[in-house]
C-alpha cells in the first residue's frame, strides 16, 4: 500500500492498493496454489473458487480501513469532519483487475 497525502485544501488522499497481492493472501489462505509473472497470475489451481472468492470482496470494509489510515496520515481531519460533517470519499480511480477486483484505489 502506498499513501500520497496533498498538503493543501482540500487534503485529498490518494492510496495505492495492489488488488493482485491482496488475492495472493486470500489464495494461500484457502489453499488455492497459483503462479505469478510479474503482477500477473500466469496459472491458479482452481479458477472457480479464486472467483468466488474474489467476489466476496468487502469493498465496506476496505472503506473502514481507509478511514483509519486517512486519520492516521492527514492531522486535520478530525477538524475538517467537525466543520463540514463529512469525511472523505473514497472511489477507484483506475483498475488493474485482478480477478474483478480493483487493482488501485484513489480516493476523491
Amino acid at each position: 500500500m502506498h499513501v500520497k497525502l496533498q498538503t493543501w485544501f482540500p487534503f485529498l488522499i490518494q492510496v495505492y492498493i495492489n488488488g493482485r497481492e491482496m488475492m495472493k493472501h486470500v489464495f494461500d489462505k484457502n489453499g488455492i496454489t497459483y503462479r505469478m509473472y510479474d503482477n500477473s497470475f500466469s496459472e491458479i489451481s482452481d479458477i472457480p473458487k479464486a472467483q468466488e472468492l474474489a467476489d466476496q470482496f468487502d469493498s465496506k470494509k476496505l472503506c473502514r480501513q481507509l478511514d483509519f489510515f486517512a486519520h492516521k496520515v492527514n492531522p486535520y481531519l478530525d477538524m475538517l469532519e467537525t466543520i463540514f460533517h463529512q469525511g472523505y470519499h473514497w472511489s477507484v480511480e483506475s483498475s488493474g483487475g485482478s480477478l474483478s477486483l480493483p487493482g488501485w484505489a484513489r480516493i476523491l
